[in-house]
């Protein structure tokens, strides 16, 4: 049984560049990167039990999930004999190793879009952890997940809360050597200098990780950039920069541009995001409106405005398998 030198939990709202950060990452020789798979942190922790795991259902369970949404053929015999007696924690590793590791990879890494609540118990649970968060300007977030959520609108404006909620849960984290940010925008305008930050914080050699075609595979299958905007685009270097850098500006009407920045301004002020829509009155009775036709919007408004919190929530439930985005696969 292989068991990793290091494991790797990347994180971030979605539609943040999280999928372009995380194919990047697989291209080191050190590194097996991977997306969604396992999601242990969503799917498995303290699912199957807390004092006493089910270890049964959690790889039958596992094994349903992996063949039904990726077309993979878990050995459920193997599995359970060899998580026995074990706790989430070491779950988590024994079986992201064993299905990603090779003889010159030793430490996997997972993308699992919002998740920043449990790095805490990633942090605690895996032997030798470390957590990357990709953050992305909320409004870009905002105009990209508007384009391909294929929840009913207005259900698209809950992003602006998961974005307030990652910028919050970047601002207050301690675990300076085992947690890092990454804005998404530095790591399109400065691929080089901010692929050696994160080499250096995981401690692996570095290596040159961005190419000048930058047309790279992912698990034997060519990678397409993955883009609410630029389409047709059959090669990673036809990539515009600039367009995913200012989509907002003509993605987003005066409405939700006024909505994202009232509600994240004071935090992306923070990160250096430069505001658009400095003094301008906000627009509440259609803001109302708007809030009347979703309930977890309404719900996000109501407790920014009472507790300035967020959330991290998706608009409709990940664990229920008719909710999956088969454009993930």
């Amino acid at each position: 049984m292989q068991l990793s030198k290091k494991q790797i939990l990347i994180t971030g709202v979605y539609r943040s560049g999280t999928e372009y950060f995380s194919h990047l990452l697989n291209q080191h020789p050190e590194i097996s990167s991977t997306m969604y798979r396992v999601n242990a942190l969503r799917f498995i922790y303290e699912r199957y039990g807390k004092k006493k795991i089910n270890y049964k259902k959690l790889i039958h369970d596992l094994s349903v999930r992996l063949k039904k949404r990726y077309n993979i053929k878990l050995n459920k015999k193997k599995y359970l004999k060899i998580i026995n007696n074990k706790n989430y924690g070491e779950i988590y590793d024994i079986i992201m190793s064993n299905l990603y590791l090779t003889d010159k990879k030793k430490i996997w890494a997972e993308k699992n879009q919002l998740v920043w609540s449990k790095t805490n118990k990633f942090l605690k649970d895996l032997p030798n952890p470390y957590v990357i968060h990709v953050l992305r300007d909320p409004r870009n977030v905002l105009a990209s997940f508007k384009r391909y959520t294929n929840s009913k609108s207005p259900a698209y404006l809950t992003s602006i809360f998961n974005s307030y909620d990652a910028m919050k849960n970047i601002l207050k984290n301690k675990h300076k050597k085992r947690f890092l940010f990454v804005k998404y925008e530095d790591l399109l305008l400065n691929p080089q200098s901010t692929f050696k930050k994160v080499q250096n914080f995981i401690g692996v050699k570095n290596v040159s990780l961005v190419y000048k075609k930058n047309n790279f595979k992912y698990f034997n299958k060519k990678w397409i950039v993955n883009s609410s905007f630029q389409k047709n685009i059959k090669k990673s270097s036809d990539f515009k920069i600039e367009d995913s850098l200012n989509s907002f500006k003509t993605n987003l009407n005066n409405l939700e541009l006024n909505f994202v920045e009232k509600v994240c301004g004071s935090m992306m002020k923070k990160f250096n995001y430069q505001l658009s829509q400095k003094n301008k009155t906000f627009p509440i009775n259609e803001i109302n409106k708007l809030l009347k036709k979703n309930r977890l919007l309404k719900t996000g408004f109501n407790n920014w405005v009472k507790k300035k919190i967020g959330f991290e929530k998706f608009p409709n439930d990940p664990l229920n398998s008719r909710s999956w985005d088969l454009r993930t696969l």
